[in-house]
Order: structure tokens, then C-alpha cells, then sequence
């Protein structure tokens, strides 16, 4: 299975309310994108905005917080400060106060 076949496969659990499964797919295709992509590419950040909607569901506000802040640290040092995805990830993490 590739690393983006896995955060589909994430994605569908979370939306079947399987998060536990969700949740173990998701973590085990962030560790490899982080691998073979870096924490700056595109999917991986997805994969981390991902398992925190997951956190947010399970009402896990602390763990959505601390893996929102490390996605808005790489989405600026990726993209800066005025691309379109950091200013969603700053509204993502004011969501969750």
C-alpha cells in the first residue's frame, strides 16, 4: 500500500467513526511521508492536518492543538506566511481555542 493509498484509507475510517484504525493509518503514513518526503511537502502536511481533525473528533483538543502548531511551523517554512494553506492552518489552530 503507497503512503497516499494509506491516508485515503485513514480518511474513510475517520468517516466510517472507525478512529482507533483511522487514527494507527494515519500515523504510520505521516512517519513515512515525513521519511520520504520531508514535513514540508503537501501530503504530508495533509496527513497531519488530517490526524488532527481525527484528535479534534475524539475531542483530544491538547494533541489537535500541539500537531496543529507543527503543521503552521512547516506550512511557513514552506510556503510563508501569505499562502492561502498556512492562513488556513492559523484558522484551523484558532478553531480549536
Amino acid at each position: 500500500m503507497t503512503l497516499r493509498t494509506a491516508e485515503c484509507l485513514g480518511v474513510l475510517y475517520q468517516n466510517q467513526g472507525r478512529l482507533a484504525k483511522a487514527k494507527a493509518i494515519y500515523k504510520r503514513a505521516l512517519v513515512g511521508l515525513e521519511k520520504a518526503l520531508s514535513i514540508k511537502h503537501a501530503s504530508t502536511l495533509s496527513t497531519i492536518n488530517n490526524l488532527k481533525s481525527l484528535y479534534r473528533e475524539q475531542g483530544r483538543l491538547i494533541k489537535a492543538k500541539a500537531i496543529c502548531k507543527r503543521a503552521l511551523v512547516s506550512y511557513k517554512k514552506a510556503l510563508g506566511i501569505k499562502h492561502a494553506s498556512t492562513l488556513s492552518a492559523v484558522n484551523n489552530l484558532k478553531n480549536l481555542y
